[in-house]
């Protein structure tokens, strides 16, 4: 792996074709190689809790001249996100139906490009067996994954639902299903991380402003 070290926030730096034995996309410049490591961490652990896991990219930008820009803001969307999960199998259960527990793992980076404001490249990691799909794009209020991730993202930014319309963004091909013990597990696998693998470049983050750039769930 070919490193170089960014002296001024002692980082270490790859502009290497893989990581590990995983392709990634060194295109736009290099990749900060503490978040590869964290990243890969983080889809081991979530494959280990569930061998069927259910992977979701999704973008959240802010409002025009919203003020609040720090990594807070993702803390309240996860929060939000995790409640939402427990009280939907707290409903399933008491309905008789049978639940699959469900842990929230997620990735996000804070990138700021030509635009006044940051947004968010976000992957967040789902017990397969619980949710298998993002659901209804078209519905405005539901009980799917899509209503879930909108109502999170309304509430971390402290406005009603409808107001996040245009601030969530699903990008092409914004699901992948890794199944531990399938056939297809290891490409499945290789194609998700090269494709996060972009979160860790050095490009367009931001530092000195006191906020993080890089989270992810740490259990």
């Amino acid at each position: 792996m070919s490193k170089m070290k960014f002296s001024k926030s002692n980082i270490s730096l790859t502009t290497s074709f893989y990581f590990k034995e995983y392709p990634i996309l060194t295109h736009r410049g290099p990749l900060i190689t503490e978040y590869l490591y964290k990243m890969d961490s983080v889809i081991s652990k979530a494959v280990s809790n569930h061998p069927r896991t259910l992977a979701i990219r999704v973008d959240l930008r802010l409002p025009h001249d919203y003020g609040d820009v720090s990594s807070s803001l993702m803390s309240r969307f996860t929060e939000s996100l995790k409640a939402q999960i427990r009280a939907d199998l707290l409903r399933k259960s008491l309905h008789g139906t049978r639940v699959h527990q469900c842990n929230l793992r997620y990735i996000w980076v804070r990138e700021r490009e030509s635009s006044s404001s940051p947004h968010f490249h976000v992957l967040l990691l789902l017990n397969q067996d619980t949710y298998y799909t993002l659901g209804d794009f078209s519905a405005e209020h539901g009980r799917n994954m899509v209503s879930r991730i909108r109502k999170a993202w309304a509430s971390a930014l402290s406005v009603i639902t409808v107001a996040v319309k245009g601030l969530v963004f699903f990008p092409k091909n914004a699901v992948y299903r890794l199944s531990l013990y399938s056939n297809d597990f290891c490409a499945v696998r290789a194609d998700l991380f090269r494709r996060i693998s972009y979160f860790a470049k050095l490009d367009t983050k931001e530092y000195g402003i006191n906020s993080r750039s890089f989270g992810c769930s740490l259990k």
